[in-house]
C-alpha cells in the first residue's frame, strides 16, 4: 500500500471516529466517549495489520468494512428506526435524525474508501 493510499485511509478513520464519537456524545453525553474507544482501538489496529503486515492485509481489510458495515446499518441505519424488537424507544426528532445522519455518512465514507481500495488491490 503506498503512503498516499494510506494517508487517505486514515483521513477516512478520522472522518469515521469524528462521527461516532459526535454521536455518541450528542446522544449520551461526554462521558459517553470512552464508550467510542473501542472502536477508535479495533478500527485503528486493523489499518496498522492492512498497513504493517501485507500476508494479512486480505484479511484486515474484510474484517475492517465488516466492521465498518455493521455499525453503519445496525448503528448508523436501523437503530433510529421505531423498531418493536428494540429493547429502547428512539427519540424521533429532526435533531436525533440529523445526527444519524451524520454518523452514517463518517461511516460510508470510511466504508467507500475501503471498499475502494479493495478493488484496486484485486485488480
Amino acid at each position: 500500500m503506498s503512503p498516499n493510499t494510506f494517508s487517505r485511509l486514515m483521513a477516512g478513520y478520522v472522518i469515521a471516529v469524528g462521527g461516532t464519537a459526535l454521536h455518541d456524545v450528542a446522544e449520551f453525553g461526554a462521558p459517553s466517549i470512552q464508550n467510542t474507544i473501542p472502536f477508535f482501538i479495533l478500527a485503528g489496529a486493523l489499518l496498522f495489520v492492512w498497513r504493517r503486515w501485507p500476508r494479512l492485509a486480505r484479511a484486515a481489510r474484510i474484517t475492517l468494512l465488516a466492521f465498518v458495515m455493521l455499525a453503519l446499518t445496525g448503528g448508523g441505519l436501523a437503530s433510529v428506526l421505531p423498531l418493536a424488537f428494540w429493547p429502547w424507544k428512539p427519540e424521533q426528532s429532526a435533531e436525533h435524525y440529523l445526527v444519524h445522519v451524520a454518523w452514517t455518512m463518517s461511516l460510508a465514507v470510511f466504508a467507500w474508501m475501503i471498499f475502494k481500495q479493495k478493488r484496486a488491490t484485486a485488480q
